[in-house]
C-alpha cells in the first residue's frame, strides 16, 4: 500500500475554494478506496485479495473493504493538507476526478497487469510538486521545475530550497550534482567519474564503479574467476558454486536468487515475474 493513495494516484491537497469545485480531497480519497475495492472484488480471486489490497486477512465484502481502506486513507489527510498549506503540493480536482473515472472504466488487465491508470496524464497530474526555484522545500518531491533539487543553496545549515542541480566543478555536500556527475570526496566538488586506468580513491570516482588498488578497473568478463570478490559485468553474476562470472539467466530458467536472473527477480525458483494477479480471467 502506498503512503499516499494507490499506485495509480498520488498524494493530494485541498482545492482552492475559489475554484468552485466540489471534488474535494476527502471525496477524492473516498473515491480511491471505492474504486480499489470494486476492482479487487470484480477482478481478483479470493486467494489474490491479500496481494491486491495489502490486508491480511482481506475484507470479506466490497463494503467492508471500502470502509477499511477509507480509514487507512483518512489517516493521511491531515499531513497531506498541511503540505498544500505550505505550498509543497498542488492538487488538481479536475485531473483527480478524471483519473477516478478512467480507473473505474479500466479493464481488469489494464488496472492490475498493465497499470494503465498510473500512466494516464490525468492520474499523473492529479498531484504535482508545488515549489518553484528558491522556494522552501523538505524533499526532492517538492520541486516542480525540471532538473531542480532540494538542498541548501549555501551548502551549510541554511534552509533547504529548490535549486538547479550543481554543474561540473561546483561545490556540493549531498546528492545535488547534475545527472552524470557525483559529489567527489574529499574535494566536495561535482565531477564526472573517470575512465578505466585513471587514479581513484573510491568506487564513485570510476565510470565502472570499481576502484581496485587506487586504479579504476573494468568489471570481470563472463567466464572469469570472481573468487576474490571481483565484480562481474552487468549482464553477469558471480556463481557461488563455481566462483566464475556467469551470464544472467532468461525468464523461465531455474534460479536460487534474483542476482542470477536478467530481471533480477527469482520467484518460486524461476527467473521472472510471477504470473499476473487479478486479471479477471
Amino acid at each position: 500500500m502506498l503512503v499516499c493513495g494507490l499506485v495509480w494516484a498520488g498524494c493530494g491537497s485541498e482545492p482552492d475554494p475559489s475554484s468552485g469545485t466540489t471534488y474535494t480531497l476527502d471525496k477524492y480519497y473516498a473515491a480511491l478506496a471505492e474504486v480499489e475495492c470494486m476492482k479487487a472484488f470484480d477482478c481478483c480471486e479470493m486467494t489474490e485479495l491479500v496481494d491486491a489490497l495489502g490486508f491480511d486477512p482481506p475484507p470479506a465484502t466490497v463494503e467492508a473493504c471500502t470502509e477499511q481502506l477509507s480509514a487507512y486513507f483518512t489517516a493521511q489527510l491531515d499531513p497531506t493538507k498541511a503540505k498544500v498549506a505550505a505550498g509543497r503540493l498542488i492538487y488538481s480536482p479536475d485531473h483527480a476526478e478524471a483519473c477516478v473515472a478512467k480507473a473505474k472504466a479500466a479493464s481488469c488487465v489494464d488496472f492490475y497487469v498493465n497499470r494503465t491508470p498510473s500512466k494516464d496524464p490525468d492520474c499523473k497530474g492529479a498531484i504535482d510538486p508545488g515549489v518553484a526555484l528558491g522556494g522552501a522545500c523538505l524533499d526532492q518531491g517538492d520541486c516542480k521545475d525540471e532538473g531542480a533539487l532540494c538542498f541548501p543553496a549555501a551548502l551549510d545549515e541554511s534552509p533547504w530550497t529548490c535549486n538547479m542541480a550543481r554543474g561540473d566543478g561546483e561545490p556540493c555536500l549531498f546528492n545535488e550534482c547534475a545527472q552524470g556527475l557525483y559529489c567527489k570526496f574529499p574535494t566536495n566538488l561535482c565531477a564526472a567519474p573517470v575512465p578505466t586506468g585513471a587514479a581513484c580513491g573510491y568506487p564513485d570516482d570510476c565510470q565502472s564503479g570499481i576502484c581496485d588498488n587506487l586504479v579504476c578497473v573494468d568489471p570481470l568478463p563472463i567466464g572469469a574467476s570472481c573468487s576474490n570478490g571481483g565484480r562481474c559485468v552487468p549482464e553477469g553474476y558471480c556463481d557461488t558454486t563455481t566462483s566464475m562470472c556467469t551470464a544472467e539467466k532468461p525468464d523461465g530458467a531455474a534460479c536460487d536468487s534474483g542476482m542470477e536472473c536478467m530481471t533480477h527477480l527469482c520467484s518460486d525458483k524461476i527467473c521472472g515475474f510471477p504470473p499476473p494477479i487479478c486479471d479477471g480471467l
